[in-house]
């Protein structure tokens, strides 16, 4: 079967710009956040991870996981899963939670270095967001030796 990963992609999009419409980021609509992550990848499931990766967490009431799952299928529905913060949770928790999924992990650091990009100097989300990506990406080392190892036969 032969895959139009560009409609699933603009479907994708289609689907964070309705969820997000209402939405804006610093003064700009929220879709243009969803769209800079997503320009980060050239793998097109991590595409379609980037530009929906708040929309679930924002909007439950607007997306759910099965349709997620529906339209994009389970790896798409696991890392939007992983990389969704349940309400309550530990900041720290959710980012390591969110290693445990390879996508999530990848596009949550897109998002935390576009967040920071933003940031104003003092802002006092700064640290937190660079504490967040060594974690994660300590964690990205630890898939990047792995997948060295396996192509290598060990």
């Amino acid at each position: 079967m032969i895959m139009d990963y560009f409609a699933l992609q603009r479907q994708a999009i289609a689907m964070a710009k309705e969820v997000h419409a209402d939405d804006v980021y610093g003064d700009k609509p929220y879709i243009y956040h969803c769209l800079r992550v997503m320009c980060n990848f050239q793998n097109m499931t991590c595409r379609i991870v980037a530009v929906l990766h708040d929309a679930y967490e924002d909007h439950p009431d607007k997306i759910s996981l099965e349709e997620i799952d529906f339209l994009f299928g389970p790896v798409v529905r696991d890392a939007i899963r992983a990389i969704s913060r349940h309400k309550g949770e530990d900041y720290f928790d959710y980012i390591h939670r969110c290693s445990n999924d390879e996508v999530a992990l990848k596009v949550k650091l897109a998002d935390l270095r576009e967040n920071l990009w933003r940031c104003e100097p003092g802002d006092s989300r700064i640290k937190r967001y660079e504490k967040a990506i060594d974690i994660l990406m300590a964690y990205q080392e630890f898939y990047n030796v792995r997948m060295i190892k396996w192509l290598a036969g060990f």
